[in-house]
C-alpha cells in the first residue's frame, strides 16, 4: 500500500532516496508495474467488431440476395477479429 501511495504522490519523496537505495542494494527486490485490462474498452471493441461483422453479413445478403455467402463472409470477419484479439493478448504476456 505504501508503494501505491508513493506512486500517486511523488512529491512526498522529493529529495529522498531511500526507496531507490533499498531497490538497488538488494538484487532480489524489485518492482513490477501491472496494468489491468480495461474491461469496458475491451467489450466495446469486441462489440464493435461483432456489430461490424453482422452488418457485413446483412448488407451482403440484402444487396445480393445470397444469404449463405453473406453469412460466410461475416463468420470470416469474426474469425479474423478473434485471431487479432488472441495475438494482442499473447503479445502482452510474452517478451520479444
Amino acid at each position: 500500500m505504501r508503494m501505491c501511495y508513493l506512486l500517486r504522490n511523488p512529491a512526498h519523496q522529493r529529495g529522498e532516496r531511500q526507496l531507490m537505495t533499498a531497490l538497488t542494494q538488494h538484487v532480489e527486490l524489485g518492482v513490477e508495474f501491472v496494468e489491468r485490462w480495461k474491461t469496458r474498452r475491451l467489450l466495446g471493441v469486441a462489440g464493435f467488431c461483432a456489430i461490424l461483422s453482422y452488418a457485413t453479413m446483412i448488407g451482403w445478403g440484402a444487396k445480393t440476395g445470397d444469404w449463405a455467402t453473406g453469412s460466410q463472409i461475416g463468420q470470416f470477419h469474426l474469425a479474423m477479429f478473434s485471431l487479432l484479439f488472441i495475438a494482442v493478448a499473447w503479445s502482452q504476456n510474452h517478451e520479444f
